[in-house]
């Protein structure tokens, strides 16, 4: 998993650590340890990152194969508007 990846949206999202953390309700040395690979979140947690993030699975963990396709029925793609 490419876990930097994780902190480079988390920067783009222009949010600390500590505050990302808040934001999921565990406390910062927790979330320091998914950023850094040391452990990995639940697939809920990784929905909210994904949600605060404001991207996929995919994206923020670079998640491959029968992985990606498990998460991809976990988090079902948004439908567009027909116009």
């Amino acid at each position: 998993m490419d876990f930097l990846k994780l902190k480079e949206y988390r920067e783009k999202a222009n949010l600390s650590q500590r505050e990302i953390a808040k934001l999921l309700g565990v406390s910062q040395p927790s979330y320091w340890e998914w950023e850094s690979g040391k452990s990995f979140p639940t697939a809920a947690r990784i929905k909210q990152i994904c949600s605060i993030l404001k991207s996929s699975p995919k994206e923020v963990f670079g998640m491959p194969g029968v992985l990606t396709l498990a998460l991809d029925e976990y988090f079902p793609k948004k439908k567009k508007k027909a116009k």
